[in-house]
């Protein structure tokens, strides 16, 4: 399940058209309610309750460029198309697993100034193999 925060698809294209890059923050814990009314800086939803970022066993933060990052607007629809290419950690080592990936814009040079507009649920059994993401693309193609 992906749960959208507050008025992200507006959100999105305009910090888009700033040429922010996104940011995937993975989560070994996440509570969806607490999340989805939390406010929408990183700060605030990684201090909550049941959300935790995953941090060690080759887990990192993962960045996506702008420049690999395409948005259309479409207005017929009332949609973002927004296509990304999908991402890989390496060898996650066991007993470090995780359950979502928290989508941010990388829109600031602190937790406290990013903006989260989202997460995806990202079940992960780390079991010392490559763990690639499949559905990301699907998640933001048809933000609406």
């Amino acid at each position: 399940m992906s749960t959208l925060i507050n008025e992200s698809r507006g959100l999105f294209r305009k910090l888009y058209d700033a040429a922010n890059d996104l940011l995937l923050i993975p989560l070994s814990a996440k509570d969806d309610a607490a999340v989805a009314d939390a406010a929408n800086d990183v700060a605030t939803i990684l201090a909550l309750g049941g959300v935790t970022e995953q941090t060690s066993g080759g887990w990192a933060r993962k960045t996506i460029t702008n420049a690999n990052t395409t948005v259309t607007v479409d207005d017929t629809n009332d949609r973002i198309d927004i296509t990304v290419p999908e991402q890989t950690w390496t060898t996650p080592t066991v007993g470090n697993d995780v359950v979502a990936l928290l989508v941010v814009f990388n829109d600031g040079g602190s937790d406290a100034a990013r903006t989260a507009i989202g997460s995806i649920d990202f079940a992960v059994t780390a079991n010392g193999l490559d763990v690639t993401t499949s559905g990301l693309t699907t998640f933001l193609h048809r933000l609406s």
